[in-house]
């Protein structure tokens, strides 16, 4: 999929490419974030740090998305930036 936005985002044919790739990849992170998962009822120490870690990454991965959008996106109000999340 990432191949396809890619180029999508390259050779736009419409003046809204940009937003429908910018939402395509919020989406991606998003549907990997609420993916259901196995959860023991007492999780372990190791499984918390992989919780942690994946977390980690996922916050990661939006703010390179964030930053990632194109300046017209976020100053004309088509496409706000997600706010960053409280810790």
């Amino acid at each position: 999929m990432d191949d396809y936005l890619q180029e999508l985002d390259e050779k736009r044919e419409a003046p809204l490419d940009m937003v429908l790739v910018a939402l395509a990849r919020l989406k991606l992170v998003r549907d990997e974030a609420v993916r259901p998962s196995w959860i023991p009822s007492q999780p372990s120490d190791q499984l918390r740090a992989l919780q942690l870690f994946q977390a980690k990454s996922l916050l990661s991965r939006l703010e390179d998305l964030k930053r990632a959008l194109p300046e017209e996106l976020t100053q004309n109000g088509k496409l706000r930036a997600p706010r960053p999340v409280d810790h």
